[in-house]
């Protein structure tokens, strides 16, 4: 599964280890979520992370656990 930045961020940032617990929490989160751009891309995310395999679900929130840095914001 192909993820953009701000749905690896989206789930860097939740607590939940499992595939059920991370659609969980973005659906917890969705309703309070300000910016609308960000709200539609965690819709998106949790559509993609129901119809991939537990397994592989797993697999790719460890990954993004173990691996993922948010990037520095750049100031001049």
């Amino acid at each position: 599964m192909e993820l953009n930045e701000m749905e690896k961020r989206l789930i860097f940032q939740t607590e939940g280890y499992g595939k059920s617990d991370v659609t969980y929490e973005l659906r917890m989160c969705l309703p309070y979520m300000p910016d609308p751009i960000k709200r539609k891309t965690a819709a998106k995310l949790m559509r993609k992370l129901d119809a991939t395999p537990e397994k592989d679900c797993l697999a790719l929130i460890q990954d993004i656990r173990k691996n993922y840095r948010i990037p520095a914001e750049r100031t001049f």
